[in-house]
């Protein structure tokens, strides 16, 4: 008898960790949604924007784009919650998060621009880019190759 109700309090006390666990994702979750929504958004515009450049291009269209749009957005949500996380409890007072979905942002904000720039033969980025300080830009095109939406490369400036 005495091994039943054991058991019974481990269960409730397994239980009641599960929904702590939950309230404090759940609440992690809702401060970082809008940075959520709109990075979504940005990959989402990227895969169908990287899509119609590449047909323009004369790029064979594979499905590599897509499994690499949802793989990013994946990675940008975890990016984005050990930023909340790291910033609730490290470094409180912090944009951590903020400048983690911003920077994000950038990166996909200046891949949507090229790749309009491709179908529509306007040079937007190059035209916008020097709104953003020397510093900035570097770090956004750091790189020299970036991977495109469809899954090719593509040549970073």
């Amino acid at each position: 008898m005495l091994t039943i109700l054991k058991k019974i309090q481990d269960l409730q006390l397994a239980e009641k960790l599960f929904g702590i666990s939950i309230t404090i994702l759940s609440a992690l979750v809702v401060a970082i949604g809008p940075y959520l929504l709109a990075v979504s958004l940005l990959v989402f515009v990227d895969l169908l924007t990287g899509t119609k450049a590449a047909r323009k291009k004369g790029h064979k269209i594979h499905s590599k784009g897509l499994r690499r749009s949802i793989s990013k957005i994946i990675d940008y949500f975890l990016a984005i919650l050990l930023s909340e996380i790291m910033s609730r409890v490290f470094f409180q007072g912090l944009p951590i998060t903020y400048l983690t979905a911003t920077f994000i942002g950038l990166i996909e904000f200046k891949s949507n621009l090229e790749n309009i720039g491709v179908t529509s033969g306007a040079d937007i980025w190059n035209r916008v880019k020097f709104v953003f300080p020397e510093r900035l830009r570097s770090l956004i095109t750091k790189n020299n190759v970036e991977p495109d939406s469809r899954g090719s490369d593509k040549e970073a400036e």
